[in-house]
């Protein structure tokens, strides 16, 4: 069964990927949705080399409906129990020549963050990132 694998390929590394939640003839067009609202309501003092759009859903909507793609929430169910949430949306996006930036956490865990799960995380799944 897919899910076991998946829940699996999670527990001894830590990631996996879930196929095909976007269709294949299906990606161009959010890949493109994405990038024009990222342009269009980014930070225009953010660094050039990346564009960035906190709240994403509020601005574009083209992928919201593989987020409830059964595969990924068979997998967020299982991980999280049957009552998941959407913590936020985020559009990132590295454009070419952009400059490694230095490593770091991503909430909940960046301690920098005021709110954060303190280090030494706890061995059990809080958060998914997708």
């Amino acid at each position: 069964m897919q899910l076991e694998r998946l829940l699996l390929h999670l527990k001894l590394d830590g990631w996996c990927v879930v196929e095909d939640v976007i269709p294949a003839n299906q990606i161009k067009h959010v890949r493109q949705s994405v990038e024009a609202a990222v342009a269009e309501h980014r930070n225009p003092a953010a660094p050039s080399g990346i564009g960035h759009l906190p709240g994403m859903i509020n601005f574009d909507q083209s992928f919201a409906p593989f987020l409830a793609d059964e595969n990924f929430l068979a997998l967020v169910g299982a991980m999280l129990g049957h009552h998941p949430r959407i913590s936020f949306t985020t559009g990132t996006i590295n454009y070419p020549g952009n400059e490694r930036g230095g490593w770091h956490a991503d909430w909940p865990f960046n301690q920098n963050n005021a709110g954060h799960i303190p280090a030494p995380y706890p061995d059990a799944t809080v958060h998914l990132t997708t």
